[in-house]
């Protein structure tokens, strides 16, 4: 198929500001890379505490047994993790701020339930998003016996960018769980799509302003 010289300019004119918009749309994104590992190597073995810090990070207890461990009983991953548990119920788990920013985002973290053996399993787990005390949104995940991801890109990365508590719950009779490796960073604020399209404008016009100068 041939073009006509008006025709093929329109075309690079598009494929040129598509390049750009793409580009300023991974700007917007790259805001959420600024993200920091969290994990408990520099804890000590401790069982029965309320909270836990690390950074600017706080992990608080919202039900029974929380600590940090590395020992033969718990699923390991070589490394001191956290780890919640409950006698004579059905939840355990905590609550993850940010006490120096207020907000932040989370994209992943890896989990387990369960003794090594088998034992006290966490049949699910309940992760939910707060902000100034109204619910975000909750995702449940399938626990297994061992150490699984999750960072399902539809869930925790995309819904859970502007929030000031996440809340973790593991669902199972007596369960054990047991958590590592949570990747957070600054909050991420998602242009609207009017303001793309506004930009999307921006760009055409500065665009046409720079061809007619070099006409």
């Amino acid at each position: 198929m041939c073009f006509s010289g008006a025709e093929t300019s329109k075309i690079t004119l598009f494929r040129f500001l598509m390049k750009k918009i793409f580009c300023l749309l991974l700007g917007f994104l790259a805001l959420s890379a600024n993200a920091t590992l969290i994990t408990f190597d520099e804890q000590n073995e401790q069982y029965f505490v309320n909270n836990i810090v690390e950074g600017d990070y706080l992990f608080t207890t919202n039900f029974n047994g929380f600590g940090t461990n590395n020992d033969n009983l718990w699923p390991s991953n070589g490394t001191m993790h956290l780890m919640s548990w409950i006698n004579g119920g059905n939840s355990s788990g905590f609550n993850l701020t940010n006490t120096v920013a207020g907000t932040f985002s989370i994209q992943s973290f890896d989990f387990v339930g369960g003794y090594v053996r088998g034992s006290n399993a966490v049949t699910s787990l309940s992760v939910s998003g707060w902000l100034d005390g109204v619910l975000i949104n909750t995702f449940n995940f399938t626990a297994g016996v061992d150490f699984q991801n999750a960072s399902n890109y539809t869930t925790l990365s995309t819904v859970f960018s502007n929030i000031d508590t996440l809340q973790v719950e593991a669902i199972g009779s007596n369960n054990r769980a047991q958590f590592e490796n949570f990747i957070v960073g600054d909050a991420v604020s998602v242009p609207e799509p009017a303001g793309v399209a506004l930009i999307a404008f921006g760009l055409v016009g500065l665009s046409l302003s720079r061809r007619k100068k070099k006409a």
